[in-house]
């Protein structure tokens, strides 16, 4: 039986997706202890990327290759890049495109490097995970679907959103997108509330 998800969506690209809805339950409290597979596969490598930033023990040189060795290793930046560049990338030289690729690549390391710093000493508890399997749907969006309101001031919500991705669920992830996009933007004419609308539908396969 086919599970669907929703979950609220972190306003930052697509790199490491894990990685920052980890990061948003860091503890200074206890060490991590991991329930499912998912739970400890983010708990591992987010405490492998502080392990490598907190060894203050090699200069900044090496400290820096060994977390980027460890980030280009542990994700395909390069598909995230190009996802991240859209339909540009079809009309795009090939050497601006893997010129984007790479600037992109610097960029990644040198954002969760920093984000990642922010949380030296501390320790990961990951919780409220759900692991998914073929044939699940995985649905994260911003709160401009789901607080979208009507023109009596209610909202679109989570319960709506469930259903409706639920009746669609025999659609590609593409379509679904847009059945979601169209269904919000009639719900929503004359309502009082606007704000951006970003949806990201998964399939497991």
């Amino acid at each position: 039986m086919s599970r669907l998800s929703i979950s609220p969506f972190l306003r930052v690209r697509g790199i490491l997706a894990a990685f920052a809805l980890a990061i948003a339950a860091l503890v200074a409290a206890q060490p991590a202890m991991a329930a499912t597979p998912t739970e400890q596969f983010v708990t591992q490598n987010v405490q492998r990327g502080l392990t490598i930033l907190n060894n203050h023990s090699i200069s900044d040189t090496q400290r820096r290759a060994q977390f980027r060795d460890f980030l280009t290793g542990l994700t395909d930046i390069r598909r995230i890049a190009l996802f991240t560049l859209g339909s540009a990338r079809r009309t795009a030289a090939p050497a601006d495109v893997d010129a984007f690729v790479n600037a992109f690549r610097e960029y990644a390391v040198a954002v969760y490097e920093s984000r990642l710093t922010q949380y030296a000493g501390q320790f990961l508890r990951v919780t409220g995970s759900s692991d998914v399997g073929p044939g699940d749907t995985v649905v994260a969006c911003t709160d401009g679907i789901t607080e979208a309101m009507d023109k009596d001031d209610e909202e679109f919500g989570s319960p709506r959103l469930a259903e409706l991705v639920a009746r669609e669920n025999h659609l590609s992830a593409g379509a679904i997108v847009d059945s979601v996009l169209k269904e919000v933007d009639l719900f929503s004419r004359g309502g009082t509330h606007e704000d951006d609308r970003v949806i990201l539908v998964m399939k497991v396969i």
